[in-house]
């Protein structure tokens, strides 16, 4: 390998989903020089549920002797940050507590998260119907509140982006606000 493929490769990171497990994947991380690696927390032989207490210490353990980063990448469609049911909405961010626990006990320094998208109805005489003005005022204040909860949830575990997938004039303004004060990372896909 080059010198200068070697540089960039140490700066890189490969994203984790079909490897065995989260220590397997350091393994291979370290042995082709890649900097880290990124969990696709979606896939459910990963998933954080998987791992115990001592096996979160086996893996920061190894991250930090192998001096490897780690990141999380959480599911899109299931984890929809404009979600307005409060019932969905709790379990929602049940879950982004308990996957950034992990992110913690792992030493993971960032999780990505998808914003999620607002339903489309589709017609016979129409292929997409779009959501009256009213609703999109509501999946607009949703989003905000539950960015806003999130980031509360993430604080001092590990630092929050958002991936760039499917943005659109409802969300931008307010992960705008987010990105200038630097509480919120932004991920292009």
């Amino acid at each position: 390998m080059s010198p200068v493929n070697s540089k960039v490769l140490g700066r890189l990171t490969f994203h984790v989903v079909y490897d065995n497990s989260i220590l397997y994947a350091l393994e291979y991380a370290a042995q082709n020089g890649f900097a880290g690696i990124q969990i696709a927390m979606e896939a459910p032989h990963l998933s954080y549920e998987n791992y115990g207490p001592g096996d979160r210490e086996l893996i920061l353990k190894k991250k930090t002797e192998l001096n490897l980063s780690i990141s999380l990448h959480g599911p899109e469609e299931v984890t929809s940050l404009l979600q307005p049911n409060p019932r969905l909405r709790d379990g929602i961010m049940g879950y982004y507590l308990d996957l950034f626990n992990f992110a913690h006990d792992i030493g993971a320094a960032m999780t990505t998260v998808h914003i999620g998208q607002m339903p489309v109805f589709r017609t016979d005489t129409k292929p997409v119907q779009f959501l009256p003005p009213g609703d999109i005022a509501l999946y607009r204040e949703s989003f905000e509140d539950n960015l806003a909860h999130l980031l509360k949830l993430a604080y001092g575990k590990t630092y929050v982006c958002i991936e760039n997938y499917r943005m659109d004039n409802v969300v931008v303004p307010i992960i705008d606000r987010y990105l200038r004060k630097n509480n919120l990372g932004l991920c292009w896909d």
